[in-house]
């Protein structure tokens, strides 16, 4: 009976120790040796195990493949947590990635409307230059327009004009058509 409870405390031990056994196995596995064993100490579990012709040097053999497991396994584990982090990392620089080109298309398509509206700000610029220019001559022509018909129409007021019409109580002079040649005065009379 007692050989059979160190067989299972010793697979217990062989299960913690191999490398594909998972973290919760292998805790479940040492608390499955530590219920089995009780406070025997290894050694003892190893000697009972083997044969009774067993001898002192078979089990450092076994002690020390106990150990080098141990140290492997925790190497392992060291591995599996590396490569898990590298995994994280990777996923996080393919997230970063994606979004730097997601980044990349926006701003490529608000320079497109930037060059876009510049352009029909350069239209609508040289729209209105054009257009003011066609005002200003225009307007430059009907100033001469008006010119040339105020000089043939009507004279322009004379200052003796203003100050008749003030005299007089009006607002505006009354235009006078000049002469051209003197004419004959009738003769004053009082």
């Amino acid at each position: 009976m007692e050989r059979n409870r160190w067989t299972t405390a010793i697979r217990c031990l062989e299960i913690a120790l191999h490398p594909n056994t998972s973290d919760d196995e292998v805790l479940a596995a040492v608390n499955g040796f530590r219920r089995t064993a009780g406070t025997t100490p290894l050694s003892d579990i190893c000697a009972g195990v083997a044969p009774g012709n067993v001898q002192v040097t078979d089990l450092a053999e076994w002690t020390e493949r106990f150990a080098r497991l141990s140290r492997e396994n925790l190497e392992l584990r060291r591995r599996l947590d590396t490569t898990r982090q590298i995994d994280e990392t990777q996923r996080r620089l393919s997230r970063a990635n994606e979004e730097l080109a997601a980044t990349q298309r926006r701003a490529r398509l608000a320079e497109q409307r930037l060059d876009d509206a510049r352009d029909a700000y350069a239209q609508v610029t040289e729209g209105l230059k054009h257009e003011i220019a066609g005002l200003r001559a225009a307007l430059e022509h009907a100033r001469n327009a008006g010119l040339a018909h105020r000089s043939m129409a009507e004279p322009a007021p004379l200052f003796s004009d203003f100050l008749t019409a003030a005299q007089q109580g009006t607002d505006h002079p009354r235009f006078i058509q000049p002469v051209s040649e003197p004419s004959a005065r009738s003769p004053w009379t009082a």
